[in-house]
């Protein structure tokens, strides 16, 4: 079971990503907006329905988040309680990206910053609630619809399509507007 939103663009190379969302409260899913390219340069911000305190619990991580015997890599994974939030309301959730860190946000409110394994390649951007009956995560399959609610998902990011040259030329031949659409 999924269903998911995912970028065309998959040259996502750091920026400021932004949901406003709901969390699902039917146990056994995965709520998640992250940043992906391949299993080692990923950036996650999870909801796990079956957490005992779901609805304001959220996991961060940078992947990879394991070694190769298994055992978790310091510094690339953190489990967030937010004690007063319910994440079953609209909040706002943010990852800021930038070369020597990911930082975590919601409602603007910085709560965490992992500088391990910060991914340094393009990346596509995307959405989704799923569940595939592992024990270990998602613990589903879920015994009723799980729905999770997306208000909004804002992008500020730089890209790999054009180099900085090919984007100054192209906002000088739009007459350098304020803001330049290319």
């Amino acid at each position: 079971m999924v269903a998911e939103m995912e970028s065309i663009d998959a040259t996502f190379l750091y920026g400021s990503f932004r949901m406003r969302s709901t969390v699902p409260s039917v146990s056994g899913v995965c709520f998640s907006q992250f940043l992906f390219q391949s299993n080692t340069a990923e950036i996650d911000i999870e909801f796990l329905s079956h957490d005992p305190q779901y609805y304001n619990t959220v996991h961060y991580s940078n992947q990879p988040t394991l070694d190769s015997n298994g055992n978790t890599i310091p510094g690339t994974t953190v489990t967030d309680s937010y004690p007063g939030v319910d994440y079953t309301g609209f909040h706002n959730h943010r990852i800021d990206w930038v070369p020597s860190q990911t930082r975590f946000y919601v409602d603007d409110n910085l709560r965490q910053t992992l500088s391990k394994n910060v991914p340094r390649v393009a990346m596509s951007w995307i959405v989704n609630l799923w569940s595939d009956g592992d024990p270990g995560w998602t613990y589903g399959p879920p015994t009723a619809d799980a729905t999770a609610t997306v208000y909004f998902l804002r992008a500020y990011y730089n890209s790999t399509k054009m180099t900085d040259a090919q984007f100054n030329t192209a906002c000088v031949n739009a007459g350098r507007p304020a803001v330049c659409n290319v």
